[in-house]
Formats: C-alpha cells, sequence, structure tokens
C-alpha cells in the first residue's frame, strides 16, 4: 500500500502534516526541517521503505528508511565517513519535543503547551498498525502545494 504524508506547515519549532492512507488520513507533527541533523530535523521529503519495528518498550512502530536520503534502519547499515541517520520511526507521541527526528501521528492537530502538537496519538497509531499490518510499505514525502511556513 502507497501511504502519503503532506507537511502543510513549517515553523522554526515543528512540521506539521497530513498522513493519508487509503481512504483514511491522520495528523503528524515532527522536528522542524534542519538541514536532515540527527536528533533535531525531520527527515527529507523523498520515497521510504516503511517496515514494522517493535520498539524496546514493545510499542509498534514503523521504521522509515531510505539510504539515498541518508536514513537507514541501524547504525551500523550507515556508510564509513558518512553522516546518516537511522531509526526514524513513526510512533505515538504528541509534541515534537517528544520525537529526536521522528514522526508523530495523531487523530486531529492542536496545541499542548504552547506549541502545535497531534492529539489523540495512541488511538491514531492503534489505528495505523490496523491498517498496515505486519506488512513493508511505500511511504511519500511531500510538501503540500501552499504549504505555509514562518
Amino acid at each position: 500500500m502507497n501511504i502519503i504524508l503532506e507537511r502543510y506547515c513549517y515553523d522554526d519549532s515543528w512540521t506539521l502534516g497530513k498522513l493519508i492512507i487509503g481512504e483514511k488520513s491522520f495528523y503528524t507533527v515532527e522536528r522542524p526541517w534542519k538541514d536532515n541533523r540527527s536528533s533535531i530535523s525531520c527527515v527529507p521529503d523523498g520515497n521510504y521503505l516503511l517496515e514494522p519495528f517493535l520498539r524496546p518498550s514493545g510499542e509498534k512502530a514503523f521504521r522509515l528508511i531510505n539510504p539515498l536520503l541518508d536514513v537507514y534502519a541501524n547504525e551500523i547499515d550507515i556508510p564509513e565517513g558518512t553522516h546518516g541517520r537511522y531509526l526514524i520511526l513513526m510512533h505515538a507521541a504528541n509534541m515534537p519535543t517528544q520525537v529526536e527526528g521522528c514522526i508523530a501521528v495523531g487523530l486531529s492537530d492542536g496545541w499542548m503547551e504552547g506549541g502545535a502538537a497531534v492529539l489523540s496519538s495512541k488511538s491514531a497509531m492503534s489505528r495505523v498498525r490496523d491498517l498496515l499490518g505486519e506488512d513493508d510499505h511505500a511511504l511519500t514525502i511531500s510538501q503540500k502545494s501552499g504549504a505555509v511556513t514562518s
């Protein structure tokens, strides 16, 4: 299944998007764009492999992979002498401060603690897991036409 993430709002503190899976849609919040720097930036626009991943906590998430965009599955996969990123996940979280380069998914967007957030994240991730199952998928991340930047 092809999945689309359209980013529609960019700020110095966050990036907001809409995740489309078939007929269903969700909202996302990520760190702001900071030149793809590890732990502080969202990942670049592009095409990714999205594969199921079990976090140490037992939470089921999804891992993004695209070596052409310097996004790898594991640290050991990063070519020597390069500065790639690894373990970029789509998982439950509400605010960009709760992710380190990952994508938080919610049922709606909103505000928490004075900043952009997604709401009902655990419910959203449960629905995403039901839709995607245990299979690998293609994820396309792009900037929506007319996206707001501040």
